[in-house]
């Protein structure tokens, strides 16, 4: 496979399981992508600082344990190299200060964790698909 055409992904989320979901997901219906991977924000920094030029997409988790995503997301929009660089912000919360919150710092899009593991693959992988279509 090669790597000039290969789209790399950024997913921050502090919970295993929900970025096994989204490895999952991605990798079995998405071709020549790879996952970046980060349980922190300051993971997630490090990451973008090695290669933001390689990033297609970034999918944030909005509550890390005692971080926000949104920290995430102010740094994506205030550098020059990164600000153009679509978001998705993922969490379980529906509430709409949240969703009015991740909007107001910049995200593309916000996708609510539903409990159905289908129903979310599903919602997971359209929105993944809008913003990769390019």
């Amino acid at each position: 496979m090669s790597t000039s055409h290969t789209r790399c992904i950024l997913v921050v989320d502090d919970e295993d399981v929900h970025r096994m979901l989204i490895r999952r997901a991605l990798e079995n219906c998405l071709e020549n992508i790879t996952l970046r991977e980060a349980a922190s924000v300051t993971a997630a920094k490090s990451l973008l600082i090695e290669d933001f030029s390689s990033y297609k997409l970034a999918i944030l988790d909005l509550n890390l344990g005692q971080e926000c995503g949104l920290s995430i997301l102010e740094l994506i929009r205030a550098k020059r190299d990164l600000s153009e660089l679509p978001c998705l912000m993922i969490s379980t919360s529906d509430l709409p200060q949240d969703i009015e919150k991740s909007y107001a710092a910049g995200c593309n899009a916000y996708l609510v964790k539903e409990d159905d593991p289908k129903l979310y693959r599903s919602n997971l992988l359209k929105a993944v698909q809008y913003f990769m279509r390019s």
